[in-house]
């Protein structure tokens, strides 16, 4: 190898490592505030870890409440005993073991459509509070500096009056509508696992449009070079035509049925255009229920994935019944 090879090739591993600590860094950063965020006790990072540690060495040391470190976790191998000793001992009833679980942080005591603050709720207010919010930034984000589809995206909205936003809820402790901090299929936490969802509502059209893009977090396995899974795509298209429902029809609605067709493999590592938008004719003042649709395209254009799906107006079948209905979804 040359000199201006072997000079490159270092450049090249230390912006690997460069990114990595960042990445790091940013996680423990969010681990940090959930930990607060619970209540419970932040146990503080040595300052080598994020150049040091693995991204799983960080997870269980914030887990564990920094009672393991690197040395007592899998980085060696285990002597063939202490192996042998762990099968014997796992119980048969759970393969794979288990471990103590957290206490819950959330209350599920009461069903959205019991709560007055929703009942206060309509799309002028969930638009109004949408656009003041936006998209709050994700260290844990998959799009890359100057994407030219979030670019697109950001140059349509700005032609229609449109916005970037992201799901709302109303929070029990403070009973005000704010963004979703903690969702599975949006947010720095969806991110995380290998789902960066990003979408604007258009209010001429009421269309929802945006931005997905797939990391191998989300994919069907890493060995395998076959894209993202199927429910990923999936989980990206009922969260749109959940929340063009919600921005365009009525704030408090579920989805109530869903079918998907998937025509090609949803690509990893690059970024395609999702849309979502309610059926002509079905959003009409005294129905309880709406259709929705979505689609994925990749950067050719290309249709990767089409959904529909009906989604119900949970604060109105509510009055209608004289009680709970529903579920959380």
């Amino acid at each position: 190898m040359s000199s201006s090879s072997a000079a490159a090739a270092a450049s090249a591993a230390a912006a690997r490592d460069a990114e990595l600590t960042m990445r790091l860094r940013n996680l423990s950063m969010v681990l940090e505030e959930e930990l607060e965020e619970s209540g419970d006790d932040v146990p503080e990072l040595p300052p080598d870890a994020c150049e040091t540690w693995t991204e799983a060495s960080i997870r269980t040391f914030f887990r564990t409440n920094g009672t393991v470190l690197p040395d007592s976790q899998d980085h060696a191998p285990a002597p063939a005993s202490s192996q042998e000793e762990e099968v014997k001992n796992m119980d048969p009833l759970q393969p794979g073991g288990g471990i103590t679980q957290n206490h819950a942080t959330l209350n599920y005591a009461d069903t959205p459509s019991t709560d007055p603050v929703w009942a206060r709720v309509d799309t002028t207010e969930y638009q109004r509070v949408a656009r003041l919010r936006g998209i709050p930034f994700r260290p844990n984000g998959l799009m890359p500096p100057g994407d030219d589809v979030m670019k697109a995206c950001v140059k349509r909205a700005n032609q229609t009056n449109g916005f970037p936003f992201q799901k709302l809820l109303v929070y029990p402790q403070s009973q005000q509508l704010d963004v979703a901090q903690v969702s599975w299929a949006t947010g720095d936490k969806a991110a995380a696992a290998g789902l960066d969802l990003r979408y604007f509502f258009e209010p001429t059209t009421k269309r929802v449009f945006g931005a997905i893009r797939f990391s191998e977090q989300a994919c069907i396995g890493a060995e395998s070079g076959l894209g993202a899974h199927g429910g990923a795509v999936q989980t990206a298209l009922d969260e749109m035509m959940g929340e063009v429902g919600k921005i365009a029809w009525q704030p408090l609605c579920l989805t109530s049925e869903f079918t998907c067709r998937m025509k090609k493999p949803g690509t990893l590592n690059e970024t395609m255009h999702i849309e979502a938008w309610i059926k002509p004719d079905t959003a009409k003042p005294e129905s309880v229920m709406v259709t929705t649709c979505a689609e994925v395209k990749n950067a050719k254009g290309e249709v990767v994935a089409t959904a529909e799906a009906k989604q119900v107006d949970l604060a109105k079948l509510s009055r209608m019944t004289g009680g709970r209905s529903g579920s959380k979804t």
